[in-house]
């Protein structure tokens, strides 16, 4: 899935090389993710998702430990100190890594894939089917 991860964040502009552009791209892939997910599970559901790959993210990068997921399921970022665009760019394939396994486990890949293929369409199904759905890594 992390390849998966940094693909999408890719298409949103991770790749700048700037931290501030990092997290941009971190905040812009998860609202596209957000929309259709609450559609899907609610709020309340997205909510709960994004919220358990954030706790599983944290150990492998402390700096996540600046975000909250608010009530209506977006992230916001109470940073001290910005991190830099390693670390932004571990972090934000990390947790999203963590995310697309999460609903891999609860919705299964077929969908998982076709909700990403409706977000990007630019993403080829081969790339999709790459890897191991439930390794976030």
């Amino acid at each position: 899935m992390s390849a998966l991860a940094e693909r999408l964040l890719g298409y949103e502009g991770l790749d700048s090389h700037s931290p501030e552009k990092g997290i941009s791209s971190l905040l812009k892939t998860f609202k596209k993710l957000r929309d259709p997910l609450v559609t899907f599970a609610g709020a309340q559901g997205f909510r709960s998702l994004l919220t358990r790959a954030l706790n599983l993210s944290i150990d492998e990068e402390p700096w996540l430990s600046s975000i909250r997921v608010n009530e209506e399921g977006s992230l916001e970022l109470q940073l001290e100190q910005e991190p830099s665009f390693e670390e932004t760019t571990r972090g934000g394939i990390l947790l999203l890594a963590h995310l697309l396994s999460l609903l891999t486990t609860f919705i299964g890949e077929g969908l998982t894939l076709n909700l990403i293929t409706r977000i990007w369409p630019e993403i080829s199904e081969p790339i999709l089917q790459s890897g191991n759905s439930n390794d976030p890594t």
